[in-house]
Formats: C-alpha cells, sequence, structure tokens
C-alpha cells in the first residue's frame, strides 16, 4: 500500500501496488516525478515516471526480497535482491543470500554484479567471476559519489562466521571486491567520504566502529563508549541511529532503557568528521527507538517507539518537544524535512503527521490502521 500527496499533505490518495509484499523502502530524485520503491517477502521492485501517479513493475528473475536500493539519478542505480531463479537458460542463480545488481535504465534491465551461480563461476562480462560459495547476506549499502560505494555483509560460510564483510567498488558497481573485515554484530554502515565511515554495533562494550581507511580496517571507538556508559550506563544501540548532515557534522543518539518508556537517551556530536565526540544532551524522560533526521548542521528533528517528536535548531544543544503521545504511545518510525518548515512524520497503525511551520503544530493525517508506514520521502513540499 502507498499513499500520495501532491498539496503538502493536507490529502492522501491510496495507491494500491504491488503484491503480498510490503513496501519498505522508497527514494525519489529531487525532480519529483523519477521514483522507485521496493520491499521485503515478495521481491517487487516498482519505478515511476510521473510523481507517483503510476508504478512500473520492474522483475529481477525470481527474486523473494529487496534489501534495498540507491539510484544516483534516473538511469544509475545499484539493488540489493535476495535472488532465487534464472539467468538464461543454462545458468541458474539459486538460494542467492545476498547480491548487488546495477542498472543504466532507471531498472528496466539489471545486470548481477555481485553474487554466487551455481556450478557456474563466470558467465561473462556483465558478471563477476566467484567461487561456488553462497554469497553474503548484504545488510546496508553507502555511495559517496557516482563511482565509489561500499556494502556490508554478513557471511553465512567460509572461514570466518564471526565476521561481516566490507564490499567496495570505484567503477560505479561495475566490479566489487572484499575491502575488509568488521565484527558480525554491525547492522549498518555509513561513509562520510572516501575513507571514513561509521557504523552501529549491537555490543554493549564496542557500540561505534570506525573506518579511516576506506573500509580495509576497523576499530571500536573505545571514546565513544566512555562517553555513553559512565557508571555502567546500560543501552542498546540497536535502539539508536547515526547520521552526518555534511562530511563534518554527525550525531549519534543512544537508548538507554529499551524496556522501559523513561529511558536514559544519550546524544553525543561532531563537528570534525568523527575525530572527536562530545556528548550534548541527556534526557531521563525520553527513550525508546530513535529516527534522527537533520537539514543542515542546526536544524534536526527525532522521533520515537512513543510518540515523542523533538526539535532543535542550535544542533542538538538542546530539543523542544514538538509532539507526544505517550499514553497511546504510537511508534514513529520515520521523519523527513524539505527545508525548515514542511516536515511529514510516519508511523505503525497508519500515523501520518504534517507540519508547515517546523514542528510548532502536527496535523494528523490518518491512513488505514492496518498499515504501518515505515518510511517517507519528499522531494518538493507537495510531491512525495
Amino acid at each position: 500500500m502507498l499513499y500520495r500527496t501532491g498539496n503538502g499533505g493536507t490529502e492522501w490518495e491510496k495507491r494500491h501496488v504491488g503484491g503480498k509484499g510490503t513496501i519498505d523502502f522508497i527514494q525519489f530524485l529531487a525532480d519529483g516525478i523519477h521514483g522507485w520503491m521496493g520491499g521485503l517477502f515478495s521481491g517487487d521492485f516498482y519505478r515511476t515516471v510521473d510523481g507517483g501517479a503510476d508504478w512500473e513493475y520492474m522483475a529481477f528473475g525470481g527474486s523473494t526480497h529487496i534489501l534495498g536500493f540507491h539510484f544516483l539519478n534516473e538511469d544509475l542505480g545499484w539493488v540489493l535482491p535476495n535472488v532465487v531463479g534464472t539467468i538464461d537458460d543454462t545458468n541458474t542463480i539459486q538460494d542467492l543470500e545476498g547480491a548487488i545488481w546495477r542498472t543504466e535504465d532507471g531498472g528496466r534491465n539489471f545486470h548481477l554484479q555481485y553474487g554466487w551461480v551455481r556450478d557456474q563461476p563466470d558467465i561473462g562480462e556483465d558478471y563477476l567471476s566467484q567461487d561456488t560459495s553462497p554469497g553474503p547476506q548484504f545488510l546496508d549499502l553507502s555511495f559517496v559519489d557516482a563511482e565509489h560505494g561500499w556494502a556490508l555483509g554478513r557471511t553465512t560460510f567460509g572461514a570466518s562466521a564471526h565476521d561481516a564483510r566490507v564490499f567496495f567498488t570505484d567503477s560505479g558497481g561495475a566490479d566489487w571486491k572484499v575491502r575488509g573485515t568488521v565484527d558480525l554484530g554491525v547492522h549498518g554502515i555509513c561513509f562520510a567520504n572516501t575513507l571514513r565511515g561509521f557504523a552501529l554495533h549491537t555490543s554493549h562494550s564496542e557500540p561505534v566502529f570506525e573506518t579511516r581507511d576506506g573500509g580495509y580496517t576497523w576499530n571500536p571507538r573505545q571514546d565513544i563508549l566512555q562517553l555513553i556508559r559512565p557508571g555502567g550506563f546500560t543501552f542498546d544501540s540497536n535502539w539508536g541511529d547515526v547520521t552526518f548532515a555534511d562530511d563534518q557534522y554527525g550525531w549519534i543518539v543512544f537508548n538507554g532503557d529499551y524496556v522501559n518508556r523513561k529511558g536514559t537517551r544519550k546524544l553525543l556530536r561532531t563537528t570534525d568528521g568523527g575525530n572527536t565526540w562530545e556528548r550534548i544532551n541527556d534526557t531521563e524522560e525520553r527513550g525508546g527507538l530513535f529516527n534522527l533526521f537533520f537539514l543542515d548542521r542546526e536544524h534536526g528533528w527525532m522521533v520515537n517507539n512513543y510518540g515523542f517528536i523533538e526539535s532543535t535548531t542550535d544542533g542538538g544543544e538542546t530539543w523542544s518537544v514538538q509532539r507526544t503521545n505517550y499514553d497511546g504511545i504510537v511508534d514513529l518510525k520515520a521523519v523527513y524535512f524539505t527545508d525548515e518548515f514542511s516536515g511529514w512524520a510516519v508511523g505503525a497503525a497508519g500515523t501520518v503527521l504534517t507540519t508547515t511551520d517546523g514542528g510548532a503544530h502536527w496535523n494528523s493525517q490518518q491512513g488505514e490502521e492496518a498499515t504501518d508506514f515505515n518510511d517517507v520521502y519528499f522531494a518538493t513540499c507537495l510531491k512525495g
């Protein structure tokens, strides 16, 4: 199920798209016309060239999950599917746990750039030579430009079942190589430039990993650990988030007590690309699973799964509660702003909230209660 608005969220048009799977990811280019969406359990992947009025189905030849995608323009993009199917009459992709596919025509045609092909290590110039082991389960993808990108994948077979592999391309995805390994508990990566990247880890003792050499080596940042757990502070980075406004300014949020509603939240900020971090804002009133969004170095918003929306205009030094549904515990999953005034927050049970004054007032535009909204994106203040 997809909802589309053409008037900034005052009215929403329901669009029935896809089969029995979920729509978990959506991306629009800045033109507000070209967009893609996909999700889990069905492998459905769709493209629109008219701002979401109509969606065209894109086939992967038997894929079962879409784990993520990223498009740089209306033609060039990459998709992370879990594929079971055939390439041609003789070459079969079977039980592929993770792959990287590239398109140069907006999604009409794809070719495999990384993945396992059973009993056929090399199937032509469009495909990498592979060994006979199943590929990793890809979890995340990060590109800093049209050529340089990284993919995070967990190994399921092979020498080390305790590491996740970091794959790297400097050819826009035409070739991928294993760049390095990082501990298995890492569940996401984000690169600020071609050398420095950060990742959250599920461990209480090593919550943040960093690379300074483009992904060859990853090391835990113990200084960050000391900032967030003085006196034995308990937290879970699965319930946190990390985001960067640019290559210098970034924020990390952790929740202290993820079982009870009133957890001790820890917020960290860097202003030098991650060299140093400072703890800038704590609260014992609002815990939970967080999603962060920063429009620039000053203006940011935060939502959590207890219905809180908070905002900052000073880079996270201070936060103001804009909305709370504490008793109802509405699960908010994502927030997005196109400028300092126009924003949207979505969540469970069909929750859609919109603001035109930077969050001072939020209006509810309820969707179907049976629908959970996982993400939101607007190309302009009207089209999303």
